[in-house]
């Protein structure tokens, strides 16, 4: 399940870079490089998981973010927010998975 939550991660880096986002897919990079340098046995891979999960939906949140591609992107401002919606639904099951592992683990 880590592999699907650094799938969608990437993704969401793609996607905030279509976007003229890069100081928050700047975020989602390090996030995931600090989860890859993690055991997912320690508390601390937990802590990253919780602090992810706590930018999906809320005012300021990923989820918040106004999309707008850059010029140049095949992406239309309507496909890049159902694809914020679908990959905030994803990064969000993800994590809860890993979760759940852990708690029952």
């Amino acid at each position: 399940m880590t592999n699907e939550l650094i799938k969608v991660i990437d993704e969401i880096v793609e996607l905030l870079s279509q976007c003229n986002w890069e100081d928050r897919a700047e975020w989602f990079k390090a996030k995931r490089n600090i989860l890859l340098s993690l055991d997912p046995e320690e508390a601390a891979f937990r802590q990253e998981l919780l602090e992810i999960q706590s930018i999906i939906a809320g005012m300021g949140s990923f989820t918040d973010l106004p999309l707008y591609p850059k010029k140049g992107v095949k992406l239309t401002s309507q496909e890049a927010r159902n694809r914020k919606w679908d990959l905030a639904e994803r990064l969000d099951e993800a994590i809860k998975e890993l979760l759940d592992q852990k708690s029952s683990g």
